[in-house]
């Protein structure tokens, strides 16, 4: 056509972001890709939320015990219970809301609270101590997994005749044959015999063979003993717990009387008003210890 204007192909412009792209001819993978982008979706939206994975059927009960048991609450070391201990009785000591008796009743209770803590962590370090000697020693003089009644009656047997061996020459002419014979409950039972005695060179002979009973008679030897008296002693001071300087003085009675005073009433066992007897906390004073033990600040 004479005059006419060729066909030019203009782009069209369009808005991506904030910034300007001609839009690219139409083709196959571009329309691949357009379909792609439009699945995606774009930044700044909402992101589609998945829905939930189902709930273990123990999350819905009223209880609300966890699916895989109880959990075991996990214990204060001593030096963490000791520096919250110190902290609160500062908390309490520096506030001026607190009249003094208030302050010798929260300290009484802290004091008690707090030596409850290491009671329960000093009985539970010495039952895993006594556990774990109980172990050492059936690991080495026990009995084997298999409890069969003719077993049974075999390790009877032979603890009734290593009971009746009187030294040590005997307990190791006795373990000599033993171990010749391929009897090894006879042999556990000599061992037993000689461990009690303090039979060192029957014990030697009888863990030549057995590298396991040397690695836990080792560790067995070197665990204190919890019946031991010294260790009682080392073992009871190591969770001494002191008495608040507001207690000084105070004699067990007295401190276990403000211990067991009701943050908001008398003490129990006392006499009401009327009786010469002084409530031991105000109102103000109620509401200030409840801050305190509730968590709040004075």
């Amino acid at each position: 056509m004479r005059g006419a204007r060729p066909h030019r192909r203009r782009p069209a412009w369009r808005r991506r972001g904030r910034r300007l792209a001609p839009r690219r001819p139409r083709s196959r993978a571009g329309t691949r890709r357009r379909h792609r982008r439009l699945r995606q979706p774009r930044r700044g939206r909402a992101q589609p939320r998945l829905p939930a994975p189902p709930r273990h059927p123990h999350h819905q009960r009223p209880d609300g015990r966890h699916p895989d048991g109880p959990r075991k609450e996990q214990l204060m070391t001593r030096d963490q219970i000791m520096n919250a201990y110190t902290a609160q009785l500062a908390r309490i000591q520096g506030s001026n809301t607190y009249s003094d008796h208030a302050k010798r009743v929260m300290a009484a209770k802290a004091f008690k609270s707090t030596e409850q803590q290491l009671e329960t962590l000093r009985a539970g370090e010495e039952k895993a101590l006594r556990d774990r000697r109980a172990s050492l020693q059936r690991s080495m003089f026990g009995a084997s997994g298999n409890q069969d009644p003719s077993n049974v009656i075999a390790r009877r047997d032979a603890n009734d005749r290593a009971a009746k061996l009187e030294d040590p020459r005997a307990a190791a002419e006795a373990l000599a044959r033993a171990e010749m014979e391929g009897d090894t409950t006879m042999s556990q039972a000599i061992a037993t015999r000689a461990a009690q005695y303090g039979w060192g060179d029957v014990l030697s002979s009888y863990t030549s063979t057995r590298p396991g009973f040397q690695r836990a008679a080792e560790e067995f030897n070197g665990l204190p003993d919890p019946d031991d008296t010294e260790f009682r002693f080392r073992h009871s001071a190591q969770y001494y717990l002191p008495m608040p300087p507001s207690l000084d003085g105070s004699r067990p009675g007295e401190v276990e009387r403000l211990a067991q005073t009701s943050l908001d009433g008398d003490a129990p066992g006392q006499p009401a008003f009327g009786s010469g007897y002084t409530p031991t906390l105000d109102a103000g004073d109620a509401r200030a210890a409840s801050a305190t033990f509730g968590g709040g600040a004075a």
